[in-house]
């Protein structure tokens, strides 16, 4: 077959594809494109991606830290759900992604899981899977020695705070993964 072709603004050759390529990645991500050319003057091309609210998870069994969390993260207008242990964390996931999960390091293995799942080994099954390696994973903990905290990033997580942050550096931390 043959191939569309025109001349761009300095002579040059194009095939078209270009702008279908384009019309089909912001439909992807629900998107609109947008075009108005006015002959001899030009095209204007805009581009609408559709607002998104960081939806971020909470994995602590303790109510207190819980509460914490939403309080320093709910002036921030994101979407923020909580979940009291790991396996409820995963079942969450698997049903809609969050951006972030913000989880303790010592959430307790549930005995009636198969195998039980704490938080290294929720970590190792969200790295496992492509479908969430994307999502970004902050643990905590009181205080942790160098043998976990190596294990908590070789794990995956992104980063690793101590339960004693001030409400900032957890804003701090959360946005460079949101």
């Amino acid at each position: 077959g043959s191939v569309a072709s025109t001349n761009g603004s300095n002579g040059e050759k194009g095939t078209g594809l270009g702008l279908s390529l384009v019309k089909e990645i912001m439909s992807l991500h629900l998107g609109t494109l947008e075009i108005s050319s006015t002959l001899g003057k030009g095209s204007l091309f805009t581009l609408a991606f559709p607002l998104v609210i960081p939806k971020i998870l909470i994995v602590d069994v303790d109510s207190q830290t819980r509460g914490w969390l939403c309080e320093s993260l709910v002036e921030s207008a994101y979407d923020i759900h909580v979940v009291q242990n790991c396996k409820d964390a995963l079942d969450f996931v698997a049903k809609q992604p969050p951006h972030l999960i913000l989880a303790d390091i010592h959430m307790p293995k549930l005995g009636n899981d198969l195998p039980p799942v704490d938080s290294l080994s929720m970590l190792e099954k969200l790295r496992e899977n492509p479908q969430y390696k994307q999502i970004s994973v902050i643990l905590f903990a009181n205080s942790i020695g160098p043998e976990v905290r190596k294990a908590v990033f070789r794990y995956g997580a992104q980063d690793f705070i101590s339960k004693q942050t001030s409400k900032e550096e957890l804003l701090l931390r959360v946005k460079r993964f949101i």
